[in-house]
C-alpha cells in the first residue's frame, strides 16, 4: 500500500509512479468498482488516495478463504509462456 497521496510504492518498488506505470486503475467507491481508467483521472490525481499493489493471491489468499472468500474453479491455474524470473 501506498502512502495516502503518494503515488510512489517506496517499499517495493521506488523508482516507479503508480499514476502513470500500471496499464489499468480500477476506481472503487463505497465498495464497488465504478470505473477502470487507463490513467489517472483528473479528480483523483491529486486526492488522498492509496495504491494497492497485488501481483499474486497466493500471498495472501489464506486470508481470504479465512474470510469467507470462495475461489472460482481453476482460478489457481495459472499459466503463461514467459519465464519466471526469481
Amino acid at each position: 500500500m501506498t502512502t495516502p497521496g503518494d503515488p510512489v510504492p517506496s517499499r517495493i518498488a521506488p523508482s516507479a509512479d503508480i499514476r502513470s506505470d500500471l496499464p489499468r486503475f480500477r476506481v472503487w467507491e463505497h465498495g464497488k468498482v465504478i470505473d477502470e481508467p487507463t490513467d489517472v483521472p483528473g479528480p483523483l490525481a491529486g486526492g488522498p488516495l492509496v495504491g494497492f499493489l497485488i501481483g499474486c493471491s497466493f500471498t495472501f489468499e489464506a486470508a481470504l478463504l479465512k474470510g469467507g472468500w470462495k475461489s472460482a474453479p481453476g482460478m489457481r491455474d495459472q499459466r503463461a509462456d514467459v519465464p519466471n524470473l526469481g
